[in-house]
């Protein structure tokens, strides 16, 4: 108990289990449960010392058994605590540096959403943020030395990070291809308009505006910048 106590006292002092709580999204720290966990631990070494006096063997051994694989595997918590605690600064980090680039460039003005509002780049930010997390749970759990979690966690990282390198090329691509659609689109408009091509419907009798998206140099140019754009997709 005193034991116990003491580790309470000094996380409270030290505030390590709040800062810790606090980079994973919780409000307070464990010092209550770490201390419970200390305090369970030396109670166990106390009674199998115990046991091991009274020669009662056939208790004691079970005990001791479970109290060694306790004990060889604190270290390797304590090691996949650090790596995760490192692993979440650096995601957040990165998370903070991303928001921030992404605000400067007002990228979710450029797409046309209303002033304060970040639909855009908040599900960018939150998804490269989930993406590093998910990158190394698997380092994390290997140290922990939890193969039946670790592998299949592992084989689904692997496939999404072989098909972010596909993903990003078929982005670029079609970026391009918008691009292109869009530089067509005003060339071949700008054509149509320069031979009056919007005023022949009205000679035939049609009834079709000779100005804007409805006109015949809109209505060309807007099916010319959609072909080369599905052209950019099937390709």
């Amino acid at each position: 108990k005193a034991v116990s106590k003491l580790v309470e006292k000094a996380l409270n002092k030290t505030s390590i289990d709040d800062k810790i709580a606090a980079k994973l999204g919780h409000n307070a720290g464990g010092a209550k449960g770490i201390a419970g966990f200390v305090f369970a631990l030396l109670l166990l070494l106390v009674v199998v010392t115990a046991l091991n006096v009274a020669q009662l063997n056939f208790v004691s051994e079970p005990l001791t058994a479970m109290l060694t694989q306790v004990l060889d595997f604190l270290p390797k918590l304590a090691l996949a605590g650090v790596l995760a605690y490192v692993v979440v600064m650096v995601a957040n980090l990165v998370k903070q540096l991303l928001s921030a680039v992404l605000s400067a460039a007002k990228l979710d003005e450029r797409l046309g959403s209303a002033t304060g509002t970040a639909p855009v780049s908040g599900a960018i930010v939150t998804s490269v943020y989930c993406l590093l997390l998910l990158l190394f749970t698997p380092a994390v759990l290997d140290v922990l030395g939890i193969e039946a979690v670790s592998t299949p966690i592992q084989a689904v990282v692997t496939q999404i990070t072989s098909a972010v390198g596909p993903i990003l090329i078929a982005g670029v691509l079609i970026a391009v291809g918008c691009l292109i659609g869009n530089i067509a689109k005003r060339l071949v408009t700008n054509l149509l308009e320069v031979v009056n091509a919007n005023e022949f419907p009205s000679k035939i009798g049609l009834n079709i505006p000779t100005e804007g998206a409805r006109s015949v140099s809109g209505i060309v140019g807007f099916l010319v910048m959609l072909s080369v754009v599905i052209l950019t997709f099937t390709s």
